[in-house]
């Protein structure tokens, strides 16, 4: 599983890492913080050159998009069990962040992410959580969330969302950075996207990609 490679990563080789995938709370919160910085994208052709610049170049991009649409119906188990699928927000903004409990940039970002959605709670925007960890880890994913303040839609990402969203982003160490956010429009096509966390992108930004894709018919 996707995650068990992270967390066997991260104890190995923590300390040798400079874009590190897993943070682990106690010792690297400097790895987390050195991974790529944010790459706001404002339209398709962007992701492409985003992600090209990150090593995963414009056929990756395209077939990360196909992959993603492939993916938009699959269920996804919430902590409480139940489930849901990114399909049932269609026509709205949604805003899906790939996260995990080891990572500290998750914890700093989680926090604006409740935000936005409480603000936007009565408008067409819904915020999506997936988590990286294992359905195992119940315990420890339902005391972050709570200690966090993730108000928003929680899930376990699984490995074929994972591979969809993630494919193609691995640093150097084979491994995908954390956390990853997707911005999508309410004609579902990606419209942001930002790798780590930073906070010339919290808040402030993220409300107005929100409201300017609310504004779009």
């Amino acid at each position: 599983m996707l995650s068990q490679m992270l967390k066997s990563m991260s104890r190995d080789r923590v300390q040798a890492l400079r874009f590190s995938f897993l943070c682990l709370v106690a010792a690297s919160l400097l790895a987390c913080n050195n991974a790529a910085p944010p790459r706001p994208i404002t339209a398709s052709t962007d992701a492409m050159a985003a992600r090209s610049a990150t090593g995963a170049g414009p056929t990756r991009a395209a077939a990360n998009e196909r992959a993603i649409a492939g993916v938009w119906s699959e269920a996804v188990t919430r902590p409480d069990g139940s489930k849901f699928k990114l399909s049932d927000f269609k026509g709205k903004v949604v805003v899906v962040d790939f996260w995990a409990t080891w990572c500290p940039p998750c914890r700093e970002q989680a926090p604006q992410l409740a935000k936005l959605s409480q603000k936007f709670r009565d408008q067409a925007v819904e915020v999506v959580g997936l988590s990286l960890n294992e359905r195992q880890d119940q315990a420890e994913v339902l005391d972050f969330i709570k200690k966090v303040g993730m108000t928003y839609t929680i899930g376990y990402a699984g490995d074929r969302i994972s591979a969809a969203f993630l494919s193609g982003t691995e640093d150097e160490t084979g491994l995908p950075p954390i956390p990853q956010l997707f911005v999508f429009g309410k004609d579902g096509r990606l419209v942001e996207y930002l790798v780590g966390y930073n906070e010339s992108h919290g808040l402030p930004f993220l409300e107005r990609v929100v409201t300017e894709q609310l504004s779009r018919s």
